[in-house]
């Protein structure tokens, strides 16, 4: 396995032990994104294992997609970024994952890639990124942006997803390219996310705002 893709694997890992060494003060959106760093190891590791008994892990894929879509929108809502109502939130998550779940049972199927929703989740997560970034902009009460627990998985946000939007858009063609090309985009992929978890490790580090302890 090349180096890159093994450290990509293991990414996870990063924010996952920060947050263990900061659990008593974690946050409830660093909380969630420690359960989620974890369900992306442990997704990853089972999907290395099935592909090495020869087993598709596309299913798995689908279901990182669906948890991760509909998590960090619940995330950033408990961080106060997007919808007031609870039970807004909870209707808005719940309708991207049964979205998820009918395009794998459905639509594209659960044993290909799930390159539309996966075209759309890439569109969305840009946009509450930027939505955080707007709406700190107009309130102006974070004086430094640097220790700002969203202020980094925001930026993880645009790095990987704004960074693969064109994979995203265009991955049933890459499969049909030569092995060596996709390979090569692989490894791509494979350093955004390195970089997106170095960006979410770190957000795990930053302390609570006064009126979010």
């Amino acid at each position: 396995m090349h180096p890159l893709i093994f450290t990509a694997l293991l990414a996870p890992l990063a924010p996952l032990v920060v947050a263990l060494c900061h659990l008593r003060r974690l946050t409830i959106g660093q909380r969630i994104l420690m359960v989620l760093s974890l369900f992306f190891l442990l997704n990853q590791g089972v999907g290395v294992c099935l592909t090495q008994l020869g087993i598709s892990n596309y299913p798995l894929f689908h279901l990182h997609v669906i948890v991760e879509t509909s998590v960090f929108g619940f995330l950033f809502w408990v961080e106060g970024v997007t919808f007031k109502g609870v039970k807004l939130q909870f209707g808005v998550s719940a309708v991207i994952a049964l979205a998820g779940i009918a395009n794998a049972c459905c639509g594209e199927g659960m044993w290909n890639p799930p390159s539309t929703f996966l075209a759309a989740e890439s569109t969305l997560m840009i946009l509450v990124a930027c939505l955080y970034f707007l709406k700190t902009y107009r309130e102006m009460i974070v004086v430094r942006v640097e220790q700002e627990f969203l202020f980094w998985v925001s930026l993880g946000f645009l790095i990987f997803f704004a960074g693969t939007l064109l994979l995203s858009f265009t991955v049933d063609y890459i499969l049909l390219l030569e092995d060596q090309v996709f390979f090569d985009v692989f490894l791509i992929r494979a350093f955004l996310i390195i970089l997106t978890n170095i960006c979410y490790a770190i957000g795990m580090s930053c302390k609570a705002h006064p009126q979010k302890s």
